[in-house]
Order: C-alpha cells, then structure tokens, then sequence
C-alpha cells in the first residue's frame, strides 16, 4: 500500500490490486479518536492502517463504511470492539448484497470472510465535536452515502460519489441526478481544500463545479 500525508492529521492509503481501479482508504489521526474512513477488502488493507494508527497512540479506533459496497465493508469482519458507522439503509443493502458481492469478486478474496454489519447508524448527520469530524448523508453513487468531513483541516471524504477516473468523473448513481445534485451542494458549501474518493486521484473543490456541468448536460 502506499501511504500519503495529506495534512497534520490526515492520511490515505492507497491499495493497488488491479489494472482497472486502485482503493483509497483514509485514516485521521484527531484529538479523541482516530477514525478509519472504509477498511477495505480485508487484513491486507485494514492491518496497515491500524499499525499506523497504534505506532502513534491508543486512542479508540471508528471505522466509518461510506456505502454498503463490497471494496469498502469486506473487513467490517475482522474487526472487534471497535464502531462501525454508516447511514441506516446500509445495514440492509449489505444484506441484500452480500452473497452476489461474493460470487462476483471472488478473486479478492484473501481472509474468511462473515458478514458483520455497522454498529452504529445514523440518517442526517453526525458529529464528533471533540474532533470536529462531521459524518453527512449524501445518497448519489447509493442512496446509503454518506460523507466524512474534517473541518480542522477541511477535508472531505465523498467515498464513491465521484467517478473513477478524471475522463469519467461522474460516478455511477444509484439515486435520481436531482438528489445527486443536492449532495453536490452540500459539498461545494463546505468549500474544502482536498477532497478525497474512493478510486479517484486527490482533488480540489472545483471538482463539483465540472461534475454539476456535466450532469447538466444529460
């Protein structure tokens, strides 16, 4: 994996194990907590981020699933006493999918893997005041999205709800474009500085402005 600091506090790690897509995982190291922003696929792209985290303190872990997709909860599994987040609907999307996201993706298999749902949910919006870490509903590539903002450094982590690469930066919706677009405004309001995806390469807030163009167009 490799690992890039974006700020005092915030990290990605980036998996690579395909041609086709590589995996951005994200961890920041706050105040209280250290939260882990989607585990991955399994020990291979969580031990690393928790050795990380543990060189630098033992403060709790949370681990936050941005979307019930199989590349981002396959390791909710190998977890213990630790929180998972996620948006309410998550749970149930999980479960619907999970044994079709096996079947499909058995080459990525590389721990027995169970099902092990969030254990927290929330449906708006939930905050960590301590560390100024804002977790906020998003639906767009799924209508379980959910986003991560650190307002500290002002980062936010929009999972998969911008597109892959810079030639497809729409992502694929789950969702009505309308409702996509709500969350494309909560997005720019919060004018960040760097802004995180699930497969994308790091990019600036005026991401949303081409994304809102080339939906408009549709």
């Amino acid at each position: 994996m490799k690992i890039k600091q974006i700020g005092n506090r915030n990290f990605i790690f980036t998996y690579f194990d395909s041609p086709d897509w590589d995996l951005n995982l994200h961890v920041i190291i706050a105040e209280k907590n250290n939260y882990i922003v989607d585990p991955g696929i399994g020990s291979h792209t969580l031990n690393p981020m928790i050795n990380f985290i543990r060189v630098r303190n033992n403060n709790p872990i949370i681990v936050i699933n941005t979307h019930y997709h199989w590349d981002h909860i396959w390791a909710n599994c190998l977890l213990v006493d630790v929180p998972i987040i996620a948006h309410a609907s998550c749970l149930s999307a999980i479960e619907k999918d999970w044994e079709t996201s096996i079947e499909h993706n058995k080459t990525y298999i590389k721990d027995d893997l169970v099902m092990k749902l969030p254990t927290m949910t929330f449906e708006r919006q939930l905050i960590f005041t301590e560390d100024q870490i804002i977790l906020f509903h998003t639906p767009g590539h799924t209508p379980d999205s959910i986003s991560v903002f650190d307002a500290i450094e002002s980062v936010l982590n929009v999972g998969d709800n911008i597109g892959d690469t810079l030639d497809v930066i729409v992502p694929d919706l789950q969702c009505d474009i309308d409702i996509y677009s709500q969350s494309l405004t909560k997005y720019k309001a919060l004018e960040p500085k760097i802004v995180i995806s699930g497969h994308n390469q790091l990019l600036k807030k005026d991401v949303f402005d081409q994304i809102s163009k080339e939906i408009s167009l549709r």
